[in-house]
């Protein structure tokens, strides 16, 4: 098998005579340097980029050396609309609320103040009012007695009832123990509710459109037990538990079912 060879036109002095050679010359040349060692290691430039609602801003984060910030930019005139540092803090996503709502979801290995234990990866929300250029963590401290911890425990649900934006945020509050809650919190109004207090057991929330709790997911492990509550105008229930078949005529109708099911 015959080896090819990449071969330089002259370039000391004498000038390719067409673009081919030219190009040919740049290709052979790139291949023989190799990329520097710390392009490796390096983080993107541009990473997160998410678009708001109707298209016309745009939000990403941008890194520069060690230091990451979060731009966002008008995709009409190109104008700066925002910005902000991510601190010490994990960026983990961002996403849209509304046209003037950025939520930023970041984590922290931590110990929340006044707890004992090992520190974990805590995460946490934090919402970017672009108008204001103020940020918000969410949940806020309630102004009821009840203490809460400032973090994320899944997926924060976004709603437009009545062209208002509603945020549904699973979070954690304290009483003699820490247990699950859902929080709702309105972004035009600036309030923020308790709607639902969870058990040890509660795994999460499902909300519709409308901004109602339709569903509830629960785990009993040391029954190894999923229980899916649903229900409606926020009364939650779980599912009827399975009659048994009670004479030997249900038994065989009810395996006759199942065969032709």
């Amino acid at each position: 098998m015959k080896s090819h060879r990449c071969v330089l036109p002259r370039v000391a002095g004498v000038a390719c005579s067409t673009p081919l050679a030219l190009l040919v010359a740049l290709l052979c040349t790139a291949s023989a340097h190799a990329a520097p060692l710390e392009l490796y290691g390096r983080l993107p430039n541009l990473e997160e980029v998410a678009l708001s609602p109707d298209g016309s801003r745009i939000a990403f984060v941008q890194t520069e050396g060690n230091s990451r910030g979060i731009i966002i930019k008008s995709l009409t005139d190109g104008k700066m609309l925002g910005g902000l540092k991510t601190g010490e803090s994990k960026l983990r996503a961002i996403d849209w609320a509304d046209e003037d709502h950025l939520l930023i979801t970041t984590s922290m290995t931590t110990l929340p103040e006044g707890f004992i234990g090992r520190r974990q990866e805590l995460f946490g929300l934090q919402v970017y009012d672009i108008r204001a250029r103020t940020t918000t963590i969410l949940p806020l401290p309630i102004r009821k007695k009840l203490n809460l911890l400032t973090t994320l425990n899944g997926r924060v649900m976004i709603t437009h009832p009545e062209g208002r934006t509603v945020l549904f945020v699973p979070g954690t509050f304290v009483t003699d123990r820490t247990l699950p809650g859902l929080f709702r919190i309105d972004l035009q109004n600036d309030t923020e509710d308790l709607v639902r207090e969870g058990s040890w057991a509660t795994r999460g929330w499902l909300v519709n459109d409308a901004g109602q709790v339709v569903a509830e997911e629960d785990y009993y492990e040391s029954e190894r037990r999923w229980v899916l509550k649903t229900g409606r105008d926020g009364h939650l229930f779980p599912p009827p538990p399975a009659r048994k078949p009670s004479t030997t005529r249900e038994c065989w109708a009810s395996g006759r079912a199942a065969m032709r099911s």
